[in-house]
């Protein structure tokens, strides 16, 4: 049916609805919608289902406000996310690192830039200003390298200090 919302499945086999109109928010699922009725629920086996749920709320959101997503300037150059963005959208990315990353990912793969954008700025904001050290804590990183190795590498690269 050509109004029929679109069923989408997560990894843990959660079932999401999503308006057509909504979905036209992912190239992936305008492209889908161009190409076939779709009629059977899209499997999505790489997206868990705190992270879909987080997608299709936003789509909603832009499908039925007269708001767009914030444009988000690159290289990001303010160290407050929260004045960035609108109050709205730094809800949606107020997540663990971890979320943040998966929307990053999500958001790439089903081809709605201004979700992957707010993502990735969150990161960028997050990291910015920090040491190699506290980047790995912030992004839980763990290093296998000795404290030998790294001291090796940091002066190595004493070059990108400068910039």
């Amino acid at each position: 049916m050509a109004n029929r919302p679109l069923q989408l499945i997560s990894r843990q086999e959660d079932c999401f609805s999503l308006s057509r109109s909504a979905a036209r928010g992912s190239a992936l699922f305008q492209d889908m919608l161009e190409n076939s009725p779709l009629d059977e629920p899209i499997v999505l086996p790489n997206i868990n289902t705190e992270v879909l749920a987080i997608v299709v709320e936003y789509l909603n959101y832009y499908a039925k406000s007269t708001a767009s997503p914030t444009p988000i300037q690159k290289p990001v150059r303010c160290s407050n996310f929260a004045e960035l963005v609108s109050e709205w959208e730094y809800s949606v990315v107020d997540k663990q690192t971890y979320v943040v990353f998966s929307l990053i990912t999500a958001a790439g793969y089903l081809g709605i830039s201004g979700l992957r954008d707010l993502a990735a700025a969150k990161i960028a904001v997050m990291i910015s200003g920090k040491t190699a050290e506290e980047m790995r804590h912030i992004l839980g990183i763990v290093t296998d390298l000795t404290p030998e190795e790294i001291e090796a590498v940091e002066q190595e690269n004493k070059w990108a200090d400068d910039l």
